[in-house]
């Protein structure tokens, strides 16, 4: 049999193997009916992933299409609660994609461990994030189509992952299969899936419905054990019984959500995912400190299955001091979580955290997990009856002292670092910086976080005025290395002055991002009154000219839907370019996410300059150079137009506050000679400026003065006034100018 592209007949593959000269197999994670799932490294970017690899020889063309649909439906679909796709390639025949690697258990191994239902309180958060995932699916038009607890990754740390959209389509389209095929999972299939009607969202709400009546009841609303054919008829015909019949202490608006998911008629469910997220969210929303006394956080007596039961588990507290231990029952069974346990040496410290926490007022709860990795630091997970969220101690080595950490701030500060394409989010942003005198509480109602011991340095996770969401920002510091998008616009370099900004933006939804015509010609009708144009006329004032920048063109540089370029040069009475200012961006890739924008001013030619300011005969005379403070006020501008009004051409900048690295905005000093001359010298930067306010420095005459600043993009006029000139006076300093200070500016 000829080989078919996807597959091949001795699909065999080992530990030590590396797939496209790239990914080195490490160990078979799990194997089904159409592949394997391998954990692997990546070589190229030194990051553990998984690899879904397609192997069967007996699989179909069908598979072969649902397994790049697969690839191609998540890479494209950019959200927290949905399993990031890094790649799809082949190896000597072979498809695989590449994803990221997941550290956790899928929700049916979960439910596996509790017969009778896992907390109402977990249920609850876990089902409020898988809702908020599929509503950004269905946002972008997917249904996913097989929704149920073995496609829920349950992460370390709590967040909720759905995976597996093998078989998701574009509403209301067709299946991949021939007429007739069924294609889902029967015991959580919605009837419109059953009779195989087109679907949209709604259908994945009610596999949603039955995933939450599994977590609660731990069974589905219809016995899975049962023929496929019988659950589609009791799916198609049957209603299913109430879920406090199976567990009393169900609170009766949750029972009634449920029902409402698993009804029959679409039209008869909630509006959408969004909504079902709204009334979770609603349904148990409280103010900062109060109980839900109705909501228990504990697994009901599995020893009782057949009789509702609203017991939690019995919990013993015992031993004192640094040797407290957690110990708690369910179903007669015993398991036992010691406070610290885990990892060798934290048990004192955070023993001694715990104690002060309570004997201060603040219950945190018992443990739920040992004390694992996370990022730069360890973590504890508790939970309490008064926290629907429950609680985080988390420490940075070398033992320093614990931080709690409310657990609705631990999951804004896990979503925060979610666009790191490694997924090891905490690793980049860090934890809850410590306090060295007592243990450090961060409370649900808190605005600002400060973090610390992050692969980003310090930064803070900060609230929005609204109150939903957050963000993380990097408290701002400079440095003089280059940024990878240095060279960018600099290829045709001739004798003359470039002054720049150039801002790195590495948002996570860069495959969401398109320059749009209308917001491209918005920006096109805007320079020509902005104030960077008025800036530029400025100095032309100041040297007895008033020479306007009024026509700005399109270029020099690229024009695309990913990629912009416009221009404006004063120039001489016989058309000679004397001073050129431009504003330029490119969009990400899928190899890098970053955008990149650019306002630069150049003055092209010295004498040019002279004679279109009017100085006789071309002569410059000293006063026509650009002064510090002058310079200051460009890059200032600059900043603004590269971080603000470049990238509102393209999107709102509000509506994602992810990162995969931190943004910066290069500001550099730079003189340039004509390369095709090859006794041309290049100029010091002090024939073009004026660096005397500097003072000296042993390291001149300078060709160059570059600093890189790494801060938030969104800033008010005064900090971003403040910011440019600390770091013009840092960067003088690096140089070599040590008497520089900000007074001179």
């Amino acid at each position: 049999m000829a080989a078919r592209l996807g597959y091949r007949e001795d699909a065999m593959v080992q530990a030590g193997d590396t797939l496209a000269d790239r990914y080195l197999l490490e160990g078979r994670l799990g194997r089904g009916g159409m592949g394997e799932v391998w954990r692997a490294v990546d070589q190229r970017l030194s990051r553990s992933v998984a690899i879904k690899l397609l192997l069967n020889v007996s699989v179909s063309a069908d598979l072969v299409e649902r397994f790049r649909r697969e690839a191609t439906i998540t890479a494209n679909l950019q959200h927290p609660g949905i399993t990031v796709v890094h790649d799809i390639a082949q190896h000597d025949g072979q498809l695989f994609i590449v994803m990221e690697l997941l550290d956790g258990t899928d929700l049916g191994a979960v439910l596996d461990k509790a017969p009778t239902g896992i907390p109402i309180g977990q249920a609850v958060s876990l089902t409020l994030q898988a809702a908020q995932a599929l509503a950004a699916a269905h946002a972008q038009g997917v249904v996913h189509r097989d929704v149920k607890p073995a496609n829920l990754f349950q992460v370390t740390g709590g967040r909720v992952k759905i995976c597996d959209f093998g078989i998701a389509r574009a509403a209301d389209s067709t299946g991949l299969t021939a007429a007739g095929q069924f294609i889902g999972t029967p015991a959580y299939a919605s009837p419109e899936q059953c009779c195989g009607r087109k679907l949209d969202g709604r259908s994945d709400l009610y596999s949603l419905g039955c995933v939450l009546y599994a977590l609660l009841t731990g069974q589905a609303p219809f016995p899975s054990d049962q023929a496929p054919a019988m659950l589609i008829h009791q799916h198609l015909n049957l209603p299913p019984s109430s879920p406090r019949i199976h567990r009393a202490d169900i609170p009766v608006e949750l029972d009634r959500l449920i029902l409402s998911l698993l009804a029959k008629d679409p039209n008869n469910r909630p509006g959408g995912a969004e909504t079902v997220a709204s009334i979770l969210d609603t349904l148990f929303e409280r103010s900062p400190g109060a109980s839900l006394p109705n909501l228990p956080t504990t697994l009901p007596d599995s020893s009782h299955a057949s009789t509702p039961s609203s017991q939690p588990p019995q919990v013993v507290m015992s031993g004192s001091g640094q040797n407290i231990t957690a110990t708690f029952y369910t179903g007669g069974e015993q398991q036992k979580i010691e406070i610290g346990a885990g990892l060798p040496g934290w048990k004192g410290l955070f023993n001694q955290a715990w104690n002060e926490l309570m004997t201060n007022g603040l219950w945190i709860g018992y443990p739920s997990t040992e004390v694992y990795a996370a990022g730069p630091g360890v973590v504890q997970h508790f939970e309490s009856h008064e926290s629907l969220f429950g609680w985080v101690l988390c420490a940075l080595p070398p033992y320093q002292r614990p931080v709690a950490v409310a657990g609705e701030i631990w999951q804004a500060l896990e979503a925060a670092g979610s666009g790191i394409p490694n997924g090891d989010g905490f690793r980049a942003v860090g934890l809850p910086a410590p306090d060295r005198e007592a243990t450090r509480k961060v409370e649900s109602n808190v605005a600002r976080v400060e973090l610390t011991g992050g692969r980003w340095r310090e930064g803070v996770l900060l609230r929005d005025v609204d109150g939903k969401n957050w963000r993380w920002e990097p408290v701002p510091h400079f440095t003089t290395n280059r940024t990878p998008a240095s060279k960018l616009w600099t290829s045709n370099q001739a004798d003359r002055l470039r002054i720049r900004a150039l801002a790195t933006l590495p948002w996570a939804s860069y495959n969401e991002l398109r320059i749009t015509p209308q917001r491209r010609r918005d920006l096109h009708l805007a320079l020509p009154t902005s104030v960077l144009t008025s800036t530029i006329t400025a100095f032309t004032v100041r040297r007895g000219a008033e020479l306007a920048v009024q026509v700005w063109e399109r270029g020099p540089n690229r024009n695309a839907l990913d990629a912009l370029s416009y221009s404006a040069t004063i120039t001489t009475s016989q058309g000679a370019p004397a001073l050129t200012a431009e504003v330029m961006m490119t969009l990400g890739s899928a190899t890098d996410s970053s955008v990149v924008a650019c306002t630069e001013l150049r003055i092209e030619d010295l004498a040019a300059w002279g004679e279109a300011l009017g100085a006789p005969g071309g002569h410059v005379p000293q006063d026509l150079r650009l002064s510090l403070k002058e310079v200051v006020e460009f890059l200032t501008i600059a900043w603004h137009t590269a971080t603000e009004v470049l990238p509102a051409a393209v999107t709102d900048m509000s509506t994602d506050h992810r990162w995969t690295d931190p943004p910066t905005v290069q500001l550099q000093l730079i003189t340039e000679r004509d390369f095709n001359q090859k006794l041309a010298l290049q100029a010091p930067l002090d024939e073009y400026i004026d660096l005397s306010p500097f003072g000296e420095s042993d390291q001149g005459p300078f060709h160059e003065l570059l600093v890189t600043i790494i801060s938030t993009p969104i800033l008010t006029s005064q900090e971003r006034t403040t910011l440019t000139q600390k770091a013009v006076i840092d960067m003088a300093q690096r140089y070599g100018f040590l008497d520089a200070t900000e007074e001179i500016l």
